[in-house]
């Protein structure tokens, strides 16, 4: 077919905010590498007369589905490259237009056209939905807000682990506060663990693993402050987010979590301190400064009000630190830095250098623990 076919009206016209909002969401389902070249490409379903433009994205274990306001004169299905939607975006003002003859895309952004042979038909395009599996269907629903949902895998986020020999712990883990029976998430990379409780009610036994990728998405989609409804469904293996346009199908990690509550500590701290997100970041670019290429291991000592940095043959840093006890304790400045991030207040309590310690913050309903290190 001649590439220079001529240009008919757009068949639909989308705001260049929505699409750019839209990709950045889907970016994070799809791989960058993958040898399935529609994966590599979003599915854009478009009724006519519609309000809206149906966008899917998936990774084979992530699948999102977007609608985005759009006005639509022509039915058309087509498999787009993710980078081709993000490209025409950039730096667009006005709507951005699409049109498709045969396997030929036109996309018109301000002044600028593109023609695109599409390569990959929209019918390979992989897809599922909560109804074509039916274990997830009959799954009880667990209605949140956005900011319950957002609090719920924010405060652990960094807690994750990345060990890929670990898998089972790449992940938050969803289970129940056995005390309330709220919907409580626990994450653990096996040197720091968080536990964070909700007033959501869970019904039904609940013990899924929702892997990192489909907690960096809802973290992404969901807004701090936001009320919109969210209705989730949990098996063991599958997880389902529904609110607004937005469905999220997730498969799970398969795999048992450890026992999280063995390693929380059940000593009465004798030492207390108090750390700022600030001060500790400051610390950490100059202890980054004198020691780079090391470990930055620092020295939380109430009794003497310092939090200190050393290193014999490179230097020492150390600022004020507020707190009480006779005991000492050391930690990796990176862990602390990480939870100041999420928690930009927290208390620290401990009993002795060899004990895991506790971390509160100004929220009750969630606390950190954080093993020590020898200095």
């Amino acid at each position: 077919m001649n590439m220079q076919a001529p240009i008919t009206a757009a068949h639909a016209l989308i705001a260049a905010s929505d699409l750019k909002s839209a990709m950045k969401k889907a970016a994070i389902v799809i791989e960058r590498r993958n040898t399935i070249p529609v994966l590599g490409c979003v599915k854009i379903i478009a009724k006519a007369g519609s309000q809206t433009l149906t966008m899917l994205a998936s990774d084979l274990d992530l699948y999102l589905r977007l609608k985005v306001p759009a006005e639509v004169s022509k039915d058309f299905a087509c498999a787009v490259p993710a980078g081709a939607l993000s490209a025409i975006t950039d730096g667009a003002s006005g709507p951005i237009g699409m049109s498709l003859e045969d396997d030929i895309l036109t996309m018109t952004a301000d002044d600028i056209v593109t023609t695109q042979r599409l390569i990959s038909p929209p019918e390979d395009f992989p897809w599922r939905t909560i109804s074509e599996d039916h274990e997830i269907e009959k799954a009880d629903t667990v209605i949140a807000s956005e900011t319950q949902l957002h609090r719920l895998f924010h405060l652990g986020r960094h807690c994750i682990s990345t060990e890929e020999t670990r898998y089972y712990l790449n992940g938050a883990f969803l289970t129940r506060d056995p005390d309330s029976g709220n919907l409580r998430a626990v994450t653990t990379d096996g040197h720091r663990l968080g536990v964070v409780d909700t007033e959501i009610n869970a019904m039904g036994e609940l013990g899924t693993i929702v892997p990192s990728k489909t907690v960096d998405l809802l973290l992404h989609m969901c807004k701090p402050k936001g009320n919109e409804p969210v209705n989730i469904k949990l098996t063991e293996d599958r997880a389902a987010f529904d609110f607004g346009d937005v469905h999220l199908f997730s498969k799970c990690i398969d795999g048992n979590y450890p026992d999280y509550t063995r390693v929380i500590p059940g000593y009465t701290p004798t030492s207390h301190c108090s750390l700022s997100k600030s001060p500790v970041l400051r610390m950490m670019k100059l202890c980054g400064s004198i020691a780079h290429a090391f470990r930055q291991h620092v020295k939380l000592d109430p009794n003497a009000g310092t939090i200190s940095f050393e290193d014999i043959n490179r230097g020492k840093v150390s600022m004020p630190l507020q707190g009480d006890g006779e005991s000492h304790i050391g930690f990796d400045l990176k862990h602390l830095a990480e939870q100041l991030k999420a928690t930009p207040e927290i208390k620290v309590e401990f009993a002795s250098a060899g004990d895991p310690a506790r971390i509160k913050s100004e929220d009750p309903k969630a606390f950190w623990i954080l093993m020590p290190v020898r200095l």
